[in-house]
Parts: structure tokens; C-alpha cells; sequence
């Protein structure tokens, strides 16, 4: 029993060893094959952006409305919680929304003055939230 207790105690220390020699070991699932950049990170995703875009039909579009530059569909950040609903920026607490946690790609669309729509698409499973967002300022 003893001898037991000391294998897996030696085990572990050779493994906390090997691991601080070596560094993290980054490993991901099969199903994430793609890498997304986005604000010069990267970041593992099932699909590519263009895989994305295609998918739910998110094509990249800029405008002029009233001399003002208007962006659709534009790759904006990387999150870990997406909103779904109506988001009030001015009462949060009262907003219709749901929360979903994971790691989220954030495609935004300016409407104009105080209105934006938010799309989220998960990285990890591909699923598209969307948060229409009032009242920026």
C-alpha cells in the first residue's frame, strides 16, 4: 500500500515536472480544425469566417446614409457571453434578454444613431445568437 501511495505521488511530480519543461500543452478537439483572427488574436473554431458568412448569409457591406459610413455584418470582437433579445444599454437590469455562456464571435451592424444589432456565432458549435441593442447614448 505504501509503495502504491509513493507510485502515484512520484507520478504526479513527474508530471508537474515534464509539464512546467515543456510549457502548456495545447490540445483541441476534433471538431475544431479552423483557426479565427480576430484584433491579431487567434483563436480555434469549428468553422472559418467565410464558412460563417456563407452559413447564415452575413455578407460584409459598407454604406453611406446621411454622409455617415455604416457597417453591416462587420467582424467586430471575441466574447465568452453572448446576449439574445432586446438589450436596453441604458436599463441592462430590465432588458428582454438570455444569456449564453461559451466563446462567441461578434459580427455587429450599426443601424444608424443609437440602434446596433448584434450577431453571435459560438466557435465552438456554430450557433447564431442575435441582440438588437437600443439606446447606445
Amino acid at each position: 500500500m505504501r509503495q502504491r501511495l509513493f507510485s502515484g505521488a512520484f507520478a504526479e511530480t513527474l508530471q508537474y515536472v515534464m509539464a512546467s519543461l515543456q510549457g502548456p500543452v495545447k490540445t483541441r478537439t476534433g471538431s475544431l480544425k479552423h483557426t479565427v483572427t480576430i484584433n491579431h488574436q487567434q483563436y480555434v473554431s469549428k468553422y472559418t469566417i467565410n464558412q460563417i458568412r456563407q452559413r447564415y448569409h452575413l455578407r460584409y457591406q459598407t454604406k453611406r446614409i446621411n454622409h455617415q459610413l455604416v457597417y453591416v455584418n462587420r467582424v467586430w470582437l471575441y466574447t465568452t457571453t453572448a446576449r439574445s433579445g432586446v438589450w436596453d444599454y441604458k436599463h441592462p437590469t430590465k432588458s428582454s434578454q438570455v444569456t449564453h455562456n461559451g466563446r462567441f464571435i461578434v459580427f455587429r451592424t450599426w443601424m444608424g444613431g443609437s440602434a446596433s444589432k448584434l450577431t453571435y456565432v459560438s466557435l465552438d458549435t456554430g450557433k447564431l445568437y442575435t441582440a438588437d441593442v437600443i439606446n447606445l447614448k
